[in-house]
C-alpha cells in the first residue's frame, strides 16, 4: 500500500511525525509487513529550508535593486516586486517579455553585445548602464551587473541586479558643468 503520513507519541507525552509504509506477504505465519519511519529530522529540514526561503522572499522584494532572471534571448522570467517603485510597472507586466523593449534603443546593442560575450558565451559576468523607459514614459539610467545561472538548477537563466542611477548621473553631469565654467572662468581672468 502507499505510504501515509501520522504522528505517534513517545512514552515521554512528545508527538513525533512518522511515514508508516505496509506490505501484504503472501506468507502463512504473518499477513504483512509495517515499516514507521521516524520524519522529526525531515520535518526540521523542510521548516529550515521553508524559513530560509521566506527570508530571501522578503529581503529580494523589499531591496531597492531590481532582481531580474532572464533567458538568453531577453524574455523575462522572473522580475521583483521592487521594479514598480524604480520603473513603475507590475512585475506581471513584465515576466513574459523581452526586456530589450523597454532599453534606449542608443544603449541596446551594446548591453545585448555585453550579455552575449560576457555573459552567456564565456559564462561570466557582466557589467552595463544604460537608459530604461519607465512607465511614466521618462528615461532613467540603470547600472546593472549579470552573471550567468543558465546551468543552475532553479534558475537556469541570466540573474541581473539593477540599480537606478539617475540622480548620480544628473549630479555627475552638474559637476562636470561646473568644472567647465571654473576653467572658463580662469581662462577669461587670464585674458583679462
Amino acid at each position: 500500500s502507499l505510504p501515509f503520513r501520522k504522528y505517534y507519541v513517545r512514552s515521554d507525552g512528545t508527538e513525533v511525525p512518522v511515514l508508516i509504509t505496509k506490505s501484504l506477504l503472501e506468507d502463512d505465519e504473518y499477513d504483512g509487513v509495517s515499516v514507521v519511519l521516524d520524519m522529526t529530522q525531515q520535518e526540521l529540514a523542510n521548516e529550515a529550508l521553508r524559513a530560509n526561503e521566506e527570508r530571501l522572499r522578503l529581503l529580494i522584494e523589499n531591496s531597492h535593486d531590481i532582481i531580474t532572471i532572464l533567458q538568453p534571448d531577453g524574455t523575462a522570467t522572473y522580475v521583483s516586486a521592487s521594479i514598480e517603485r524604480v520603473l513603475g510597472y507590475r512585475p506581471e507586466e513584465v515576466i513574459g517579455r523581452n526586456m530589450f523593449d523597454w532599453m534606449h534603443p542608443d544603449d541596446a546593442p551594446r548591453v545585448l553585445e555585453m550579455l552575449r560575450t560576457a555573459i552567456i558565451e564565456k559564462r561570466g559576468t557582466g557589467e552595463a548602464e544604460y537608459r530604461y523607459r519607465a512607465r511614466d514614459g521618462s528615461w532613467r539610467w540603470l547600472e546593472s551587473v549579470g552573471r550567468s545561472l543558465l546551468e543552475t538548477a532553479g534558475i537556469e537563466g541570466i540573474a541581473i541586479n539593477s540599480r537606478d542611477v539617475t540622480e548620480r548621473r544628473l549630479w555627475q553631469r552638474r559637476l562636470e558643468q561646473a568644472g567647465r565654467l571654473t576653467s572658463l572662468g580662469g581662462l577669461a581672468a587670464t585674458i583679462a
